[in-house]
């Protein structure tokens, strides 16, 4: 049957189909559009690239100060931060018509939206093009992802740093004399800024507000969630590397602070403690070198010239004021110890199992009523002359450490005790340091620090003698002595220590007044570390000297003498001077003149197979010619070269006798008592210095 077309069907239709046509044409031009858009995307993308890797490159400064971490929330806002930013302003130079712009204004139902969803227009009108900006945004974050969280370009610690600027740029523009300035002027006539109060603000400073502005600031608040997430790129900093850090917060800004006392407080407080491979005092180690890597706390050597010592070596440091800062901010909030509002150490202790000895709060110590029953630490932070009666004493019944001595690297800290009555009572006590206390002459009986491990009374210059019962200390591992200049001999019954590790300090007299000598020593199965002094009456027995050789944990050992020359008669007990086989550091202080001229027989590679390091200081040392051949060289790696006024070597002469040397150190005394001469040489500052030269 044949249909009828009616005319007004036909004709809209045909114009339909040639719109569509039309249509059709017009959209494949914008696809093509779509197209090149794309592929100016793929050319952005390498841009991208660049850009990440020139912000990584950023960032490598940074994380030698300290690692920021942020936590999963802060983490999520950044992300939300990146997806509102528009493609263009990644790279700002891009023009507007550059891809990111273009794409993100085209709308593609805009080209018809008259066409039926079925028609190719419909499919196109479809795509949400946006989308497409949305998977770059998304591919970007995926590439952020991938970045070292570490490596962050953390725009917060520049903020910080710009606003400590502004702020001492203030300070420096303050009137000098002013009503309101009159005792910070005092403040500056003191001797040394560390010995001021512990963070003891200057009244401008404090009028101004600023600790507390600092403190309570968003930026620091957001600086302390760091404290919560901080890790390294090898080894994530645990609870213990954490507490250990908080400890720097109670030392006033720009102190200079010794490692040693340092570690005896961790292991004191049993942050550190052994394992199966080491020692707590190698644990100790481990933890100060860490921080040290990870930027948080800095190297601080004796002399300026020292610029390339090795992290192993570094035995003083210091901390940054804004990682001080935070410190402070997190240590107060946690209450490891207790701060005023703007960041002062305080002398209380009602939150804190802590306790700070600080100049010029006495008054809060000793009325503290009954609390320091509760005390785990007692720190002496500045007080000069520290005043602990009896009765506050004996209520310390659970603390483990009682640190009342020096902690500052520089001895001209002085420190004054009375009376030490009430001290022997605390059962719990780990760690008694009373290193540098002047006016101590003896100890009280010492018989019930049942627990203590280590006892520090290091340059006690009035110590005459040990008490007796010293030697019922059954868990003691570290004694020190060094530096006790009155002291004339050890207690017999000493070689009963048999916990102990590191002796420093062993005296050696004349035969009346030294009932310990070197050969008892031999009994002490975990003697790590010993220095002896030999006295300018000292008498050696035949064969004493070669005792040494017996102890055989003995892993490093220091020998000072007091004599400038060897009497006649002791040249053979000198000679017969010889080593355990596991002897790594040998230190030896003032080196007698013997007969004949040289080295002595026992300096020889032979005789110290294992050692590498080699200190020499002070003597009448003049040659390092050992005399020995058949390939016995020297293993060193570490040598130091002190004030041996005789010595006349070359760096070149002294690589040569020591081949496998990786740091040397010299030091000589200036002229008209000017400042030391000092000298290094670092083998792989070497190695780099060639590199960089080979580099075209």
């Amino acid at each position: 049957m044949r249909i009828r077309i009616k005319e007004e069907q036909v004709v809209p239709l045909l114009k339909h189909l040639n719109y569509a046509r039309e249509q059709t044409d017009g959209l494949a031009s914008e696809l093509d559009n779509i197209k090149s858009k794309l592929e100016a995307m793929c050319v952005l993308l390498p841009r991208v690239k660049d850009w990440e890797e020139k912000l990584v490159g950023q960032f490598h400064d940074l994380r030698q100060h300290i690692y920021f971490f942020m936590n999963p929330k802060l983490l999520e806002d950044i992300r939300a931060e990146i997806n509102r930013i528009n493609v263009s302003d990644i790279n700002p130079e891009l023009p507007k018509e550059d891809i990111g712009g273009e794409i993100g204004r085209i709308d593609v139902n805009d080209i018809n939206p008259e066409l039926p969803e079925e028609d190719i227009g419909g499919e196109i009108g479809r795509i949400n093009v946006n989308d497409i900006t949305s998977k770059l945004l998304k591919y970007i974050g995926g590439e952020i992802d991938r970045i070292n969280v570490n490596d962050i370009n953390c725009k917060l610690l520049k903020y910080i740093d710009s606003k400590i600027d502004s702020i001492t740029d203030i300070i420096k523009k303050l009137p000098e004399e002013s009503p309101s300035s009159s005792s910070s002027s005092s403040l500056k006539q003191q001797s040394r800024p560390e010995e001021a109060q512990p963070r003891k603000w200057s009244n401008e400073w404090s009028r101004l507000n600023m600790p507390k502005m600092l403190l309570d600031d968003p930026a620091m608040k957001v600086l302390r969630l760091s404290y919560d997430h901080l890790e390294s790129l090898q080894l994530k900093l645990s609870l213990q590397l954490k507490l250990c850090l908080l400890c720097f917060s109670i030392f006033p800004e720009n102190s200079v602070v010794k490692k040693r006392p340092l570690i005896y407080w961790w292991i004191g407080e049993g942050l550190v403690a052994k394992t199966q491979d080491k020692t707590a005092d190698q644990v100790g180690e481990d933890v100060f070198q860490e921080l040290m890597k990870q930027g948080l706390i800095t190297p601080h050597h004796k002399s300026e010239k020292i610029k390339s010592k090795p992290i192993k070596l570094v035995n003083s440091c210091r901390m940054r004021p804004w990682t001080l800062r935070m410190l402070i901010s997190v240590a107060k909030e946690a209450d490891f110890f207790e701060f005023d509002s703007d960041g002062t150490l305080s002398g209380n202790f009602s939150k804190s199992h802590r306790a700070c000895l600080v100049a010029g709060k006495h008054a809060q110590i000793s009325s503290s009523g009954d609390k320091q029953e509760n005390l785990l630490t007692v720190f002496n932070v500045n007080e000069p002359y520290p005043s602990l009666k009896r009765e506050w004493l004996l209520k310390l019944k659970r603390a483990e450490v009682l640190q009342l001595g020096r902690w500052q690297a520089s001895p001209t800290h002085h420190i004054e005790v009375e009376s030490l009555s009430g001290l022997g009572a605390q059962k719990l006590m780990k760690y008694l340091s009373l290193r540098g206390i002047s006016r101590i002459n003896e100890l009280p009986p010492v018989v019930g620090l049942v627990s203590l491990e280590i006892l520090d009374l290091r340059a006690c210059h009035n110590l005459e003698k040990l008490p007796s019962d010293i030697t019922l200390l059954k868990k003691l591992t570290h004694l020190d002595v060094s530096e006790c200049y009155l002291l004339d001999s050890m207690p017999k019954g000493l070689e009963k220590l048999t916990s102990l590790q590191v002796l420093k300090g062993f005296v050696i007299g004349d035969l009346e007044r030294t009932p310990c000598r070197i050969g008892d020593l031999v009994r002490l199965k975990k003697l790590r570390k010993l220095s002896v002094n030999i006295g300018s009456e000292a008498v050696i027995r035949e064969g004493e000297f070669a005792k040494f050789k017996e102890i055989q944990s003995l892993c490093s050992l220091t020998i000072s003498w007091g004599v400038v020359k060897i009497e006649k008669g002791q040249e053979d007990s000198m000679n017969s001077l010889s080593f355990p086989p596991q002897l790594s550091k040998l230190d030896i202080r003032c080196l007698p003149q013997g007969t004949p001229p040289g080295p002595p027989k026992w300096l020889k590679p032979s005789k110290l197979e294992r050692l590498e390091k080699l200190y020499i200081k002070g003597g009448s040392l003049s040659s390092l010619d050992h005399g020995e051949t058949n390939g016995n060289e020297w293993k060193v790696k570490i040598l130091r070269l002190q004030y041996l006024t005789k010595l006349k070597i070359t760096n070149s002469e002294v690589l040569e006798k020591f081949p496998q040397l990786l740091y040397l150190e010299k030091v000589e005394r200036g002229e008209r008592n000017e400042d030391d001469i000092v000298s290094e040489w670092n083998k792989d500052e070497e190695d780099k210095k060639g590199l960089n030269a080979a580099t075209p």
